[in-house]
């Protein structure tokens, strides 16, 4: 993800920047899903705990 765009939603969800990289990357670990990915991101979003 762009810089900009990693600082943006960062903003938006009231963290920082490297706090939403590390989460990305928890994802792909945990996963193997790649956030970046449009497929794999609508599959994480789908799994997301309520």
């Amino acid at each position: 993800m762009p810089g900009h765009q990693l600082r943006a939603r960062a903003r938006v969800l009231g963290l920082r920047p490297n706090s939403v990289d590390y989460r990305l990357a928890r994802v792909t670990e945990l996963t193997g899903l790649d956030p970046g990915a449009p497929r794999d991101a609508a599959m994480a979003g789908s799994c997301q705990a309520n």
